[in-house]
């Protein structure tokens, strides 16, 4: 017997219609090309179990630059670098969640 799957199985973000496409020009040295987005059907519960991983990883990271701080400091490159890499990990981790969660426009970490 196949499976059944409902409409309400699947997330369907309220801040992304079907009809608005995105292009994002991206250049990778002298190949240009265009990003547009998609809508891929995902079940909420893969959506929740990715929220929560990231927030996991969230802590971990955040708990990690402070670990770093505290005891290497930024004082090298390597150990300014390090932390910068922290930072923009935290960020991106951040905006993830947004987006996950259904609200990129006023994120809830400012």
């Amino acid at each position: 017997m196949g499976n059944v799957y409902h409409e309400s199985d699947f997330a369907s973000p309220a801040w992304f219609s079907e009809n608005e496409s995105e292009s994002h020009p991206l250049s990778s040295g002298e190949i240009n090309c265009t990003y547009q987005r998609e809508i891929w059907r995902v079940y909420k519960d893969d959506i929740y179990a990715a929220i929560n991983v990231i927030e996991g990883g969230l802590e971990n990271t955040q708990e990690l630059l402070l670990m770093h701080d505290t005891s290497l400091g930024r004082t090298t490159r390597k150990n300014k670098w390090i932390a910068e890499r922290y930072e923009q990990d935290i960020e991106k981790m951040k905006k993830t969640l947004d987006n996950l969660r259904g609200y990129p426009h006023n994120s809830i970490y400012e």
